[in-house]
């Protein structure tokens, strides 16, 4: 701006070029920022221009007339040019990938280096042939290039950097009058070949002609810099002539650097916010004199929002908006595409419940929806238009939802994109309700201006889907006419909604700036925090897929094509960290998390380690400073507890607070340490030896109950104690718990047959056996189409073949493994229950503690045969008994499940056979069935002796683990507990249950423990 005061205070036209619009918003704020210092009320005869905006200007100055293609289509256009090169047979090497639409994106960044090189097609084709036999893929992609352009100019567009080219081949005609008094270029980072081109072939029209470069090379200092090096040497090359000044900033020292770790990502930002209003209360430093880097906003976007919050700071976060993170979008896509999903029951309920769904345009009331989802849970409707309208029916509402899915039925067969976009904007118009954001601004207007500007982007896309149609759809050419299905359009719409986003504003005066390491502003600030400096996140490894490599760009010089991109060159990210460093002008901070938010260990970045003298680290221990310099009262009064010092908590005015953060902080504090006898972790026995507690047991156990204590007791609390169970959507197919309740039933009938009739099994006739086993399965099919919805299921008739089957193949299995069996066994008793239906109780007591069991037992079966025919009638099946259960999986269940507490149904079976349904009997074994494959998966034989004659039986250990069960709970032990590696993978409550923050307490856990 000093350079060009002169010629602006002479009224002379003045051009500053950037390199981006970001860049040229920031240089009018500095611009501003300084009349507003200085008093100025107007500056006359400047413009600023972005790189190809200057271009487009000096067309448009020269009576050039163009036409500029969306960003957004230049992959459509790569792609029409693959698809000519396939029809002529010009395409082999990168036919397998020509469909994929992120082949074309690969492409255009190849194309932008070629651009950005100044090379232009026939230039890259002839190196390339030059030195390339005729079939290598580097000819092709060559070959691509040219075929690009090619297709711009049948389409009479350009794009933006040929726009540059255009630029240049104009300003090189000897009539070109353009004349401009000073352009002034600064900001760029180096200046690619094209952009030089076109600084020469400006330089005659102005009378001035200034390049700001901040590099030297003749500057120790820029040893960080190297990789500007090669692009200043052709500055000076191209402008040899040119008067060369070296403008020396004063010499600042670099600020002094302070380096921290914590714990994770969410000290360490509370750590920063800690100095950072540190720095504005105590030291009055503006919060716009702050800048706060990370190197992922995604990784610290919560970490960040959470501590700023917390202490009250005004803070922005400069940082796109992803659109398709949206849930406003995110409603929008669930509508478009109900249809296609065939009106899945979770999405069709989550778009009635949606405040943006408008309800009133259909007369539905709340009541209604309501009353329409409960319903639809009750009758298991899983999808389908059809049993939709019919369940409306049923509540009278009929007419209301067949014009809704009317309404959001897309367009049958292939359409134009300008057809779909009508499609999609009438679906808006008529099922998004507009006045809730009216609503959302009254209450929020920061969150209802990201709602608009979502809505604004999506529009966007549509409206970009309409150009297209325009500007491609050629009705001369019908191979160049783009037709799509509802499932391509789909597609389309959801590739072009993940490129879309837009930058947030700012919403505080003087605010902390927080952006990631590539977006930060290039200014000074009082303080600059440099924070997540770990090893992966920065320096940040190398891409190593598309046609821009490192090892491209070399192939690429081999045929004398020079292109190299910025970002790949080995020093840059140690530059841009250099930069970072010296941004500031009081204090830089630098740090780093210890763990990831998962547990995983992290790394100082090689950075900080290669130079330990120049980043000596400290480590906080979280809390530490919160006495001294709190960032809110909560961080006082947690950094209190976490002291010991409570006695400066108990003032009124903290009471309420300081409820609040007790749990949460002891909680903390248990966490970190890990510790298993903590509440936190459900070990209540403090609790309930207090008397605060009382832990209420049921009068009866059952074997499956205890199952879950033995596999965690967590498990117990919140199934049991809590009734806490996901919730389950209703499916198509039969529940799997009917399909058991059927098999039971059906093995039920026809060994209760068997019993009361007094067959023998061994010698019965086959033809009988079948027959009574057919009758069984029509008896059990029967109660399955009564008591479930398998009537209406399309497969049924098919499913029912294939239950039939499975029952005949078990059955036929257990004759078999009968006949084998050098003892025999007989059905005894089936379903035999205890502890209900009239029947005692199993009691185990150990004089102390006392458990009442209860259960129903699938089998009984009795060693030897029971055929009079064979022996005398006193001899008759009083052999030692055996117990059975029926399992639906076919996962093998071990013997070591029942000694660890895991699943103890058959050892609890086997003591109610011998103490209350036949007292005084011996049970050998039990076994497991697997109704799905007809195989035995687990054997238990409970009296066969042991090598170790001191181990103890196996139903000693389970009296033993039973009454240690009901001794843990009645002392309110529910702690996280797993009894082995593989008790978690089945359990349903993950979302909920801290494993992972317990995993040191827990590997100690062994799996005979209690």
């Amino acid at each position: 701006m000093q350079q060009t005061k002169p010629a602006l205070q002479a009224g002379s036209e003045v051009w500053l070029v950037v390199p981006s619009k970001r860049y040229e918003k920031f240089v009018k704020g500095l611009i501003v920022q300084n009349m507003k210092e200085s008093g100025t009320k107007v500056v006359a005869g400047l413009r600023i221009f972005a790189f190809y905006d200057m271009c487009a200007q000096i067309l448009r100055r020269s009576s050039v007339s163009f036409k500029l293609i969306p960003e957004s289509l230049r992959a459509t256009v790569v792609g029409r040019a693959m698809s000519n090169l396939q029809k002529r047979g010009e395409l082999q090497n990168l036919e397998p990938v020509a469909e994929f639409k992120g082949t074309y994106a690969a492409l255009l960044e190849l194309i932008d280096e070629f651009q950005r090189a100044g090379l232009s097609p026939l230039e890259v084709m002839t190196k390339v042939t030059d030195t390339a036999f005729n079939e290598s893929r580097y000819v092709e992609l060559a070959r691509i290039y040219g075929e690009y352009w090619n297709e711009l100019d049948d389409l009479g567009y350009i794009d933006s950097r040929r726009l540059a080219f255009k630029c240049r081949e104009v300003l090189a005609q000897q009539d070109n009058n353009l004349k401009i008094d000073t352009i002034a270029f600064d900001g760029f980072d180096r200046f690619n070949k094209l952009q030089m081109g076109v600084f020469n072939e400006l330089a005659p029209h102005a009378d001035q002609l200034k390049i700001v470069f901040d590099y030297d090379e003749s500057d120790p200092e820029n040893v960080q810099y190297v990789w500007k090096g090669p692009n200043y040497k052709d500055l000076m090359e191209s402008f040899a002539s040119a008067e060369k000044r070296i403008f020396n900033k004063a010499m600042v020292a670099q600020a002094p650097i302070q380096c921290f770790r914590t714990v994770d990502r969410a000290f360490e930002m509370e750590h920063v916010v800690r100095l950072c209003k540190d720095a504005m209360v105590n030291e009055g430093v503006s919060g716009s004199d702050i800048l706060v880097l990370v190197p992922s906003m995604r990784k610290y976007r919560a970490s960040l929002e959470t501590a700023f919050v917390d202490a009250s700071l005004p803070y922005f976060i400069d940082d796109t908006v992803d659109l398709k993170s949206q849930p406003v979008l995110q409603f929008v896509l669930k509508l478009l595409r109900l249809h296609k999903d065939d009106y899945k029951r979770a999405d069709l309920l989550s778009i009635l419940r949606n405040v943006y769904f408008k309800a009133h345009a259909y007369d539905l009331s709340k009541e209604e929806i309501e009353k329409f989802i409960d319903l639809s849970y009750t009758k298991k409707i899983v999808e389908g238009p059809n049993a939709w309208v019919n369940l409306a029916y049923e509540l009278n509402i009929k007419p209301k939802f067949k014009k809704l899915f009317e309404d959001l039925t897309p367009p049958q067969g292939h359409k134009t994109l300008t057809e779909m976009v009508a499609f999609c904007e009438d679906v808006l118009e008529r099922a998004f309700d507009l006045e809730q954001m009216k609503t959302l601004a009254e209450d929020n207007p920061q969150a209802a201006w990201v709602v608009d500007r979502s809505l604004f982007e999506l529009r966007n896309c549509l409206s970009s889907f309409v150009l297209e149609d325009s500007i491609l759809h050629d009705d001369t050419k019908t191979d160049h006419i783009s037709k799509y299905d509802f499932g391509a359009f789909e597609e389309k719409l959801l590739h072009a909604i993940e490129r879309a986003n837009f930058r947030r504003v700012e919403t505080s005066l003087k605010p902390v700036t927080i952006c990631s390491f590539d977006f930060a502003p290039n200014r000074l600030y009082k303080k600059v925090f440099i924070a997540g400096l770990v090893e992966g996140d920065f320096p940040r490894p190398k891409r190593n897929k598309g046609f821009v490599t490192q090892e491209e760009e070399k192939n690429w010089e081999r045929f004398g094509v020079k292109i190299e991109s910025l970002r790949s060159h080995p020093s840059f990210e140690m530059g841009l960290f250099q930069s970072l460093l010296d941004r500031a002008t009081q204090q830089t901070l630098v740090s780093h998390p210890m763990w990831d938010q998962d547990g995983e260990e992290k790394l100082p970045s090689f950075i900080l380690a290669s130079e330990p003298n120049k980043f000596q680290i400290e480590e906080l221990p979280p809390l530490i400073d919160g006495l001294e310099k709190p960032i809110s009262v909560r961080s006082r009064i947690a950094s209190l507890f976490n002291s010991g010092v409570r006695e400066q908590i108990n003032h009124p005015s903290l009471f309420d607070t300081t409820q609040e953060l007790q749990d949460s902080i002891s909680m903390l504090l248990a966490r970190q340490e890990g510790q298993k006898t903590s509440r936190y972790n459900g070990f209540l026995e403090d609790l309930v030896n207090a008397g605060a507690m009382n832990v209420s047991l049921p009068e009866f156990f059952s074997a499956s109950r205890l199952n879950d204590y033995g596999k965690c007791p967590f498990r117990y609390w919140v199934n049991h104690m809590l009734s806490i169970n996901p919730i389950e959507e209703p499916e198509l197919k039969l529940d799997t718990r009917d399909l058991g309740q059927a098999y039971h039933k059906v093995l039920e009938v026809f060994y209760q047959g068997i019993i009361e009739n007094n067959i023998c099994l061994n010698c019965a006739d086959p033809a009988q056996l079948e027959e009574r086993l057919g009758q069984a399965v029509e008896i059990g099919m029967k109660w399955l189409e009564e008591n479930t919805n398998a009537l209406g299921q399309d497969f049924w008739p098919f499913q029912k073949r294939e239950m039939t089957f499975r029952i005949e193949r078990f059955v036929s299995k257990e004759l078999e493994r009968m006949r084998k069996d050098k003892d025999g066994f007989t059905p005894l008793k089936c379903e035999a229950s205890f502890g209900m239906d009239g029947a005692l109780p199993l009691v185990l007591t150990d004089g102390k503690t006392s458990v009442k069991l209860r259960g129903k037992i699938d089998r009984i079966d009795a060693v030897g045969t029971n055929c009079p025919n064979h022996l005398p009638a006193d001899q008759l099946m009083r052999g030692p008994l055996k117990v059975v259960d029926y399992k639906s999986s076919s996962a093998a269940i071990s013997e070591k499940e029942a000694q660890y507490g895991r699943n103890i149904q058959l050892p609890v079976y086997a003591l109610a056979c011998s103490q209350v349904l036949f007292p005084g009997e011996t049970v050998n074994t039990g076994n497991y069935l697997s109704i799905t494959s007809g195989k035995s998966i687990g054997k238990l034989e409970f009296t066969k002796e042991k090598k170790d004659p001191d181990a103890p039986k196996l139903l000693d250990v389970t009296k033993e683990k039973i009454l240690s069960f009901k001794k843990g709970m009645s002392k309110g032990n529910f702690s996280v507990r797993p009894n082995g590696s593989d008790v978690c993978k089945s359990c349903d409550h993950a979302n909920i249950c801290r494993i992972k923050e317990l995993s040191a307490a827990v590997s100690s856990i062994s799996e005979d423990s209690d």
